[in-house]
């Protein structure tokens, strides 16, 4: 089988970040030899050099994400040997350091995909926000764990025998599931935010949380993760999971309106009115920051009202 070489089509400057050669010296072992990059033409692609002990070097197009025309996967990475051979042709030494690569990439080659897919620096700070607030965001964690623990917290005080007036499960699960395809087949699948904001949004998710930090620590910390586990296209990743949370507010409100004892039918109602209303399915799919706080100002209440229950300071009316 001969390997095609890389593409010619590349940027003007084809030069790797400084973050991409610090990623690389991490893979190297004593069968690449050392790792050096040649030239990245664009963001998720890479042309690396091994050079393995006693042989000649060995150039790898390394791309984040599935190829099919890749000739190995090595996890989040398609990765192909640049040849003008058979593979089978190949000296072990030079092999064996391909090998070795696409082994290092699969176990510990997270540090090289956010390098390789970081959003560039900007020339300068966009119009509107203040130097001097900027360098004071701090990194959001790797995982939003703070509402991932209000949540789970929520869930154990939820659970035990069905209050009177409360939806079912069956009925709250049907609610999500109307409202979760109306998102994703008419959600506008775009950014909200006009004047250019919806980019600096996906921007402070993507990995600058210091363009929003007069906003406070919330947005990235609530979708940084979801992001970057999609380096390929953080930005619909974040739109599809913004179209869940979208999803969650009408049975969540359901949920609300039975347990301050509005009745089922009347929780229904709501919950069926939220799944379908029109602004909500539009704006669902979008980066925008409201499915998020509706979410958690519902789920707020309706915590705050199993909290009376148990307390003995408050009933809801019969």
């Amino acid at each position: 089988m001969t390997l095609l070489a890389v593409p010619a089509v590349a940027e003007a400057d084809g030069r790797c970040a400084e973050p991409v050669a610090t990623a690389l010296q991490t893979l190297a072992d004593d069968l690449t030899g050392p790792i050096t990059p040649r030239f990245c033409p664009r963001a998720g692609l890479l042309v690396v050099r091994l050079a393995p002990p006693g042989a000649l070097p060995l150039d790898v197009e390394v791309t984040v994400g599935a190829q099919p025309s890749a000739f190995r996967s090595a996890g989040a990475f398609s990765l192909a040997p640049i040849l003008d051979a058979s593979w089978s042709d190949v000296p072990a030494p030079q092999a064996s350091a391909f090998e070795s690569l696409a082994s290092s990439l699969s176990a510990r080659g997270g540090e090289l995909s956010r390098a390789l897919t970081a959003p560039p620096s900007l020339v300068s700070e966009p119009p509107g926000l203040l130097p001097e607030f900027l360098p004071t965001a701090p990194p959001p964690s790797e995982l939003p764990w703070i509402p991932l623990a209000a949540l789970l917290l929520l869930v154990a005080a939820s659970r035990g025998p069905s209050r009177p007036g409360l939806p079912s499960r069956a009925e709250l699960l049907l609610i999500f599931g109307v409202a979760l395809g109306l998102r994703l087949a008419l959600g506008l699948w775009g950014p909200l935010h006009v004047n250019g904001q919806g980019p600096l949004w996906l921007l402070g998710a993507w990995g600058r949380p210091e363009l929003l930090a007069t906003y406070g620590p919330g947005y990235p910390e609530s979708f940084t993760a979801i992001a970057r586990a999609f380096p390929g296209a953080p930005d619909r990743a974040l739109f599809a999971a913004n179209a869940l949370i979208a999803a969650l507010v009408a049975p969540a409100a359901a949920w609300l309106a039975g347990a301050l004892g509005h009745g089922r039918g009347a929780a229904l109602l709501a919950g069926v009115v939220l799944a379908c209303d029109p602004v909500m399915v539009l704006t669902g799919a979008t980066e925008s920051y409201y499915p998020v706080i509706l979410l958690a100002v519902v789920l707020a209440a309706g915590a705050t009202a199993l909290a009376s229950q148990a307390e003995g300071r408050w009933r809801p009316a019969a």
